[in-house]
């Protein structure tokens, strides 16, 4: 995959200072991992961390869910996980007062996967059934109400008796994963006084895979006797079964939307060596904080499939992937 990125103004002349590892700064990781229901797992395969001696440092995590055991009403049909992740690194920096530029390089590596699958060929939606009745009888005196009609019904001028039934079935089922990952820069004056994004202010990579079916089918009839005559005594039928696909790499436009396939798969893989800049007036403080912040965010669902699954993972903290600040220059 492709990062688009900024370019970094023309220099101005000699650095004033170039600061390489090992750096003097702090380290603030972060980490959420969230389960829902029977068969699902957020796994911190690798914590985050940032070596400040070696400017090296980002972390992974995985994601799973599978389909639950229906139960009655589809209670507990619902399996999802989501895990969330980062990192705050901060790097102490001197920078004289006045217009300049701070540039940060950095070398971001990364793989991610994400897969969503019904676990069948045809995708089959379970329904869950639904049945209702009303009816209402005015016999010449009073009203009566389904399901204590007063009886018998009797059809004169004097009466009247409504009665609807309506009957079907429903259901839905989806499968969705999803990975979002990067990471984003900062510089903040060490007296608090002002703040300025880097250039870009973050990189992003990641999208999402989702399957979704939607089965309905209901019929319905009633009878209508009003004071000496029968009107519209009929019925109908309607149904529907609606099986879609969608993806998205992410910056796209537009989602996609395409017809049923019964897994969906993707992967994202790359390494990139950038420049992050900020070109401002320093004159706040001449003590500034620059901020490289990795992060990722997974989530998985699925429910309604029997055999439904997702799964998402991210690396960026082991088999040659990370992040590494290579150096900060002021000039």
């Amino acid at each position: 995959m492709l990062l688009l990125l900024s370019a970094m103004p023309a220099g101005a002349g000699t650095p004033y200072h170039t600061y390489s590892a090992p750096y003097h700064g702090g380290i603030l990781p972060t980490s959420s991992l969230t389960t829902y229901s029977c068969r699902s797992s957020a796994i911190q395969t690798k914590a985050w961390h940032f070596n400040l001696k070696t400017g090296f440092g980002g972390g992974s995590d995985s994601v799973a869910a599978h389909a639950c055991n229906q139960s009655q009403y589809r209670l507990g049909a619902q399996s999802s996980a989501s895990a969330s992740g980062g990192e705050e690194v901060s790097v102490a920096i001197k920078v004289p007062s006045g217009t300049l530029n701070v540039s940060a390089n950095v070398t971001f590596a990364y793989t991610a996967a994400i897969r969503a699958a019904v676990g069948t060929l045809t995708g089959a939606c379970p329904t869950t059934g639904f049945n209702s009745t009303s009816a209402s009888y005015y016999d010449g005196s009073g009203w009566s109400y389904w399901p204590t009609l007063n009886s018998p019904i009797v059809y004169s001028n004097h009466t009247y008796f409504y009665y609807y039934h309506n009957g079907g079935a429903s259901g839905s089922c989806s499968s969705f994963a999803s990975v979002d990952a990067g990471l984003s820069g900062f510089m903040v004056a060490s007296n608090g006084l002002a703040g300025y994004s880097l250039t870009p202010s973050a990189v992003q990579v990641g999208g999402y895979v989702w399957i979704t079916n939607s089965t309905y089918w209901n019929c319905y009839n009633y009878t209508l006797w009003s004071y000496g005559g029968w009107y519209n005594n009929s019925g109908s039928c309607s149904s529907s079964n609606q099986t879609q696909t969608q993806s998205c790499v992410y910056s796209c436009s537009w989602p996609t939307i395409g017809s049923f396939v019964p897994t969906m798969n993707m992967t994202f893989l790359g390494s990139s060596t950038f420049t992050m800049w900020a070109s401002q007036n320093f004159s706040a403080s001449a003590s500034w904080d620059l901020f490289i912040n990795p992060f990722a965010s997974l989530q998985v669902y699925t429910y309604g499939f029997p055999k439904g699954s997702a799964l998402s993972t991210v690396n960026m903290a082991t088999l040659g992937n990370g992040v590494t600040l290579r150096s900060i220059t002021v000039t």
